[in-house]
């Protein structure tokens, strides 16, 4: 977990939102658990809308407020201890259920 890109964080290229991107891809908590492939369009059309319209409030977008915070490992922690083995979610894990 400790070499995990959402410990890493933000590297100053690109957007934040392109940032989230490039994390995601990496990390397997953000991939598999908070923002699944068929959540990741709905998760970035949000974003969008949330930054077009900053009074609007976004929970649904705590994985981009967390990167742009520096707490993005944080978040993840728990997942990688305990929900992950290595890449893939342990085999008692309902992703249904999340």
């Amino acid at each position: 977990m400790s070499s995990c890109a959402c410990v890493v964080g933000k590297t100053g290229e690109g957007t934040i939102l392109e940032e989230l991107a490039r994390v995601r891809s990496e990390c397997p908590a953000l991939r598999r658990i908070f923002i699944p492939d068929e959540a990741w369009p709905r998760f970035e059309t949000r974003v969008k809308e949330l930054l077009a319209n900053p009074d609007t409030l976004g929970h649904n977008a705590i994985a981009y407020y967390a990167l742009d915070r520096g707490t993005l490992g944080a978040m993840c922690s728990p997942i990688h201890r305990y929900l992950l083995d290595g890449d893939t979610p342990r085999p008692k894990v309902d992703l249904k259920a999340l």
